[in-house]
Formats: structure tokens, sequence, C-alpha cells
């Protein structure tokens, strides 16, 4: 949800069972509360449901976990799913009850949740975030994405998000204004999205 004041530019790179989601140019003019990026908010249907978190497992409730100065770090959630999170200010992990309305009747309703989120700071000038979601991985995924990476940003400003996925050759470019770059991709005009594959011959 954006406020008065806030804008950013958002972009979602999907190959195969990941998703790399990209933010650029995050600016508020709100002092009074953090602008934040959520991750994930999930019902708990018990709240012992355990969160991953690097090599460490949490399980308390209610809990609030954080990280500040993060390089790179991996979290589940309690669907099977993990996030890598990469260069963030500050990243929170949150298992708690909350209320909040209803979405068709808007009557306040509680539960217990798990929530993760990049916490931006209050009035961000120019922020960004970098993170991928692995669907479901298997334990060799797993394994795989603690120790590295399966893409390359090679791009992340307020003209262009641009992508480069190791493992099927393909590259995404998420353009907000004219563009030029190296590579096969030299120039595009205006708003535009591309993607290019590069077989394993090289063409």
């Amino acid at each position: 949800t954006f406020t008065a004041g806030a804008r950013a530019l958002k972009s979602v790179f999907c190959f195969d069972n990941r998703m790399i989601f990209i933010g650029s140019g995050i600016t508020n003019d709100n002092t009074l509360y953090p602008t934040e990026t959520t991750l994930f908010q999930l019902h708990l249907d018990d709240t012992g449901e355990p969160i991953e978190v690097d090599d460490e497992v949490l399980g308390g409730f209610p809990l609030h976990h954080t990280r500040s100065g993060v390089e790179r770090m991996m979290v589940s959630d309690t669907k099977g799913n993990y996030y890598v999170i990469k260069n963030a200010p500050q990243v929170h992990i949150v298992k708690q009850n909350q209320s909040s309305p209803n979405d068709k009747t808007r009557k306040m309703e509680t539960g217990d949740f798990a929530t993760a989120y990049i916490d931006h700071g209050k009035a961000p000038r120019e922020a960004s975030y970098e993170y991928t979601v692995y669907i479901q991985p298997t334990n060799k995924e797993i394994s795989r994405i603690a120790r590295k990476d399966d893409y390359e940003v090679l791009r992340r400003d307020n003209e262009a998000h641009v992508v480069r996925d190791a493992a099927t050759g393909i590259t995404g470019y998420v353009c907000y204004a004219d563009y030029a770059g190296e590579g096969t991709i030299r120039k595009i005009d205006a708003e535009t999205i591309v993607m290019e594959r590069t077989d394993a011959d090289g063409t």
C-alpha cells in the first residue's frame, strides 16, 4: 500500500520455480512511519510452525527476529518456500497475533500470522531491494541456493531492471525510460518489457 508522497519502481522476473523481485527509486515523504517491503504474510494454523533463517530454526511464539545490515540471508516461510534477500538495511521476521479488517466485510478479525519484511526506514530516498523466492525447492536446490545465486542483476536503477538467469539462459529487461546498454539489446525506446534467450550453442 502506497501513501501520499511514496513512489517506487518494482519488477518481478519469473524463471521456472524462481521469482526475482527488484525495486529501485523507493522514496517516501512520510517521516512518521517506516517504509516496508513485505516478503510474505501467512496465517498460522499452528503457532509452533517453524521458520528457518539461514541455519537457525525459529519456532517460538510470539517472535520478533531482526537482522541489520544484511548482505545475504535465506528465510523459509511456513509453506516450503525460500526467500534469499540481498543488501537490505534491515529484515524483520515476526510471528504474532494481529487484528485487521476482513477484505470483504471490513469487520475487524484476529488471527496468528507469520510475516517477513524489509525495513527501509522512515522517509527513505532512492532506496532499493533485491530478493528471490524459490517456490517449494527440493533439498538439493536448497543446498545449492544456500551457497550461491542462480541469476545476476545486470542493472537496477530508475531507467531499467535487467536480470540474467543462469539456468535458462534468459535475460529479462524491464525498461522504464529510454534504455541504452551493452550486449544483444543495445537500445530500447520508452517503456518496454523484453526477454531474450541464449541457447547452449551461444545463439
